[in-house]
């Protein structure tokens, strides 16, 4: 087996950004399809989150908070995974 030297460490591909895009139907106030982008982007001290939308609605229920906040974890993780095998 090869063992991987700091500089061949440096020269493997790996996962540096993501970005979901979401779509769900207008709601009572914007019949207008809503988009909620949600991508990553990582200045050098690690990963983080950028949210973009100009309208996302979310039923007011704390199941539906929480789905919401499992999901933007769940998009954060996949980079954090990715940089902790580097």
């Amino acid at each position: 087996m090869t063992e991987m030297t700091e500089e061949s460490k440096e020269e493997r591909i790996r996962l540096a950004e993501l970005k979901h895009v979401y779509t769900q139907d207008g709601d009572c106030w914007s019949t207008d399809p809503q988009d909620l982008v949600v991508e990553t982007q990582n200045g050098g001290g690690g990963s983080y989150l950028v949210i973009t939308t100009d309208r996302w609605a979310i039923d007011g229920t704390e199941e539906d908070i929480d789905k919401f906040a499992e999901l933007l974890k769940s998009v954060l993780k996949q980079v954090e995974d990715e940089e902790d095998e580097i």
